[in-house]
């Protein structure tokens, strides 16, 4: 939840600005448990997601990163 509230993974990574937890966080605990659970209820997809990757590793494909001021 605090990801979706936040921005914030739980390892400190920062999901900005792909996530848009400015529109998430005000949601109340019951409305953040509502999205969870319809997030968990859906089928998977299956894509292949690109890895993570470091400040000094080239990402792979076109992928652009943003580094957002703390």
């Amino acid at each position: 939840m605090k990801a979706v509230r936040t921005g914030v993974r739980p390892d400190g990574r920062q999901l900005a600005p792909v996530m848009p937890w400015h529109a998430y966080g005000n949601m109340t605990d019951q409305d953040a448990q509502a999205l969870a659970s319809y997030i968990k209820a859906m089928k998977p997809m299956k894509n292949k997601v690109p890895p993570l990757s470091g400040p000094t590793e080239k990402a792979p494909g076109p992928y652009m990163t943003v580094v957002v001021p703390q």
